[in-house]
């Protein structure tokens, strides 16, 4: 707009385009990072030091294509993030073993006590673990989201991604803020009964459109919306958006993750500089 004087909107294939390339060098630099040394960067130590994890990598891939993963964008993902996660835990592993062969049979102590001497280095392995859960989450949830309209009587019954989906019947209800429109459904999976959940439409007085409010079921695995669109005033037939998200749990855990690794690497600041000494640093500079 600022060169041509004319806007152009763009939808979600350009941002795909433009975001796939760029996160994929991200994932790529992360693992590289962490193996290269600061500024004795050669590219025989690289290479050794790049085996390991890459001849790793094979098995989270191939469980990957095992387990339905055919899109190449999600077997990309899988493949730079297993090998970033991958020199993370070979590296951590190394100095936790290490550490205990000095003190045997204290794992657990020298597990901990890696986090005290150096919580910067470790809190920073945490957060990238828990930015690696997220694009990982992010990519499954957008590449094999699926999305349905049902239309189903009262009590009949559709079957939607592994789930069976049952409308138990609709109720009206009059609240002094608006007037609620509720559609029960009964999940259930594999024949055994998993939930209940009633998406609803809520007509204000100030307004003529409906606004919709979406009945969740989240597990670890991912998560069912459902969305009223349609109902016949008797109660006998509803309309349903039904949407169908995976992973959509682990790109909250690991913000949680990536936040935990944050606290870690800030404690450490914080008790470095209540420990440091009087006169020390700029101070002493300055009066030197």
């Amino acid at each position: 707009e600022a060169i041509r004087g004319s806007r152009i909107s763009v939808g979600e294939p350009y941002f795909n385009q433009m975001t796939v390339p760029i996160v994929g060098m991200i994932l790529l630099l992360m693992g590289i990072a962490l193996i290269t040394p600061w500024r004795k960067a050669h590219l025989p130590p690289f290479l050794k030091a790049a085996r390991g994890p890459a001849i790793l990598l094979i098995v989270p891939t191939i469980i990957c294509l095992l387990l339905g993963g055919r899109n190449p964008w999600i077997v990309v993902v899988v493949y730079l993030s297993s090998f970033a996660f991958l020199v993370m835990a070979i590296e951590f592993g190394r100095v936790v073993w290490r550490r205990s062969e000095e003190n045997v049979g204290r794992l657990l102590n020298a597990t901990v006590g890696l986090f005290s001497d150096n919580p910067r280095r470790y809190g920073g392995f945490v957060s990238h673990t828990g930015a690696l859960m997220i694009i990982v989450a992010v990519a499954l949830s957008s590449a094999y989201e699926r999305e349905s309209e049902i239309t189903l009587n009262k009590g009949q019954s559709a079957d939607f991604g592994g789930y069976t989906l049952t409308l138990d019947g609709l109720r009206a209800q009059d609240t002094p803020q608006r007037y609620e429109v509720r559609a029960y459904v009964d999940i259930k999976r594999d024949g055994r009964p998993v939930t209940t959940l009633a998406p609803q439409m809520n007509y204000y007085p100030n307004s003529n459109d409906p606004i919709g409010s979406p009945s969740i079921h989240s597990t670890l695995a991912g998560d069912l919306y459902l969305t009223l669109i349609h109902f016949e005033k008797d109660g006998s037939q509803a309309a349903l958006r039904v949407i169908a998200t995976p992973a959509v749990s682990w790109i909250w855990i690991g913000g949680v993750v990536a936040m935990l690794g944050g606290f870690i690497a800030l404690a450490s600041s914080t008790s470095r500089s209540e420990r440091r000494p009087a006169g020390s640093g700029a101070d002493t500079g300055a009066q030197k």
